[in-house]
C-alpha cells in the first residue's frame, strides 16, 4: 500500500512552523496569489511558464521542492522581507496563510538570515 504523501508532516531547518505536504502547498498556492503569480501556471506545478520570468523575492520560497527543498542563505533575508511586508499589508492574507504557520515561517526564513544558513524544508 503506498503512504498519502498529503498527510506528511514537513519541518523545517529554522522556526517552529510545521505543515502537512497538503498544507505546505495550500500556503505556496495561497501565497503567490497574493503577489500576483499562478502557481498553476508555473513550471513544477503543471504549467509552462518558467521561474525565471518571475522576478518577485518569494520565487525561492514557491519554487523549493516540499522534500528537500531549500532557500539559500543568501537569499533568506530578501524572502523574508518580502513575506513580511506581504502579511503586513495583506492581514486577510496572514488569516488565509495561517497566522501560526505564517508567523512560523518567517521566523525560521529571519532565523536562517540572521546564522547565514539555508532554510531548509524537510519531507
Amino acid at each position: 500500500m503506498t503512504p498519502d504523501l498529503s498527510t506528511a508532516i514537513l519541518t523545517f531547518s529554522h522556526g517552529p512552523a510545521q505543515f502537512t505536504r497538503a498544507g505546505f502547498s495550500r500556503f505556496r498556492h495561497t501565497l503567490a496569489a497574493a503577489v500576483g503569480i499562478d502557481l498553476g501556471e508555473m513550471e513544477m506545478f503543471g504549467g509552462r511558464v518558467p521561474w525565471e520570468m518571475v522576478a518577485d523575492p518569494l520565487v525561492p520560497l514557491l519554487r523549493a521542492s516540499d522534500v528537500a527543498g531549500r532557500v539559500a542563505a543568501l537569499r533568506c533575508g530578501f524572502v523574508a522581507a518580502r513575506l513580511r511586508s506581504v502579511l503586513t499589508e495583506h492581514p486577510a492574507v496572514r488569516t488565509a496563510l495561517g497566522v501560526l504557520e505564517a508567523d512560523g515561517v518567517l521566523a525560521g526564513l529571519e532565523a536562517a538570515a540572521a546564522a547565514n544558513e539555508p532554510f531548509e524544508i524537510h519531507g
